[in-house]
């Protein structure tokens, strides 16, 4: 039995004055994840840094900022440390500091902070982060999880596309194939069908940067501007996979099983077809 402890953050980082910092739990803002952000460009990260509400919360010199992992279970990403340099109405202005920007998305803290607050003292919470992982590389997305499980939001699916990830683009561009979309906020879902050049990779950026794919019921549900929308709360999942020498005959009637199975021509659902 291993009596291996885990690591406190503190063993790597001593911040002094500690009261010189505030936390900033960097959480899902009810339209984008920060890790998305994050991924997708670091100058919008640096925008949650320098968004100020009534209060006057970051309100020492230096931000902690730490980035949930959406998809784990107590995880946070280091997301840098910033220097605030002026505190105007409206917002902050801050910049990045050298404290530790070497481990910037590579060291992954656990701690089990499940509190409302974003912008908390560094005091408070130090003790109870501890080393998770230092990875060699700065995340840059998640890898590819195959076919067979495969969901993603569009918000996550849109970075991938600008980022052109090769490792997502070859395997989706050489499948046919039935595909979901689940609104996350009522559970309403869209069955679709891709079956044109490179496949679901296609057919899946159409969505990725119109947030409706042309179709007329997604353009009445979503509109055209998935950003304001919320392109997280937009799922899309492959559910089944066609090699590209299926016959398009063959992939619609599987399409129109799908929408038979999950009733999305049903309860308000959005397949009018």
């Amino acid at each position: 039995m291993s009596d291996e402890r885990p690591v406190p953050l503190g063993d790597i980082w001593n911040p002094a004055p500690i009261d010189d910092y505030k936390i900033h739990f960097a959480r899902w803002n009810g339209l984008n994840q920060p890790l998305d952000v994050f991924v997708g460009d670091f100058d919008d990260w640096k925008g949650w840094q320098e968004y100020r509400g009534s209060r006057d919360d970051f309100n020492r010199p230096y931000i902690f900022s730490l980035i949930q992992d959406y998809r784990t279970v107590d995880e946070w990403l280091f997301g840098g440390i910033w220097k605030v340099t002026a505190r105007l109405e409206d917002r902050y202005e801050v910049t990045l500091t050298d404290e530790l920007r070497g481990l910037i998305g590579r060291l992954r803290i656990q701690s089990a902070y499940k509190g409302r607050a974003t912008r908390c003292l560094l005091e408070s919470y130090f003790e109870g982060f501890f080393l998770a992982s230092i990875e060699r590389e700065p995340y840059a997305g998640r890898s590819f999880p195959g076919v067979s499980l495969l969901s993603v939001s569009l918000a996550e699916f849109r970075e991938i596309v600008s980022r052109h990830r090769l490792d997502w683009h070859g395997p989706l561009a050489n499948l046919k194939g039935i595909y979901l979309l689940r609104d996350r906020t009522d559970g309403k879902l869209y069955v679709g069908s891709a079956y044109g050049d490179e496949g679901i990779w296609s057919r899946w950026s159409a969505y990725a940067f119109s947030g409706h794919g042309g179709n007329v019921q997604t353009v009445d549900r979503f509109g055209d501007d998935p950003v304001r929308y919320g392109t997280d709360n937009i799922e899309m999942t492959l559910l089944e996979p066609m090699l590209p020498s299926v016959g398009n005959e063959e992939v619609f009637a599987r399409e129109n099983y799908w929408k038979v199975a999950l009733g999305s021509r049903e309860n308000g659902n959005l397949n009018s077809n």
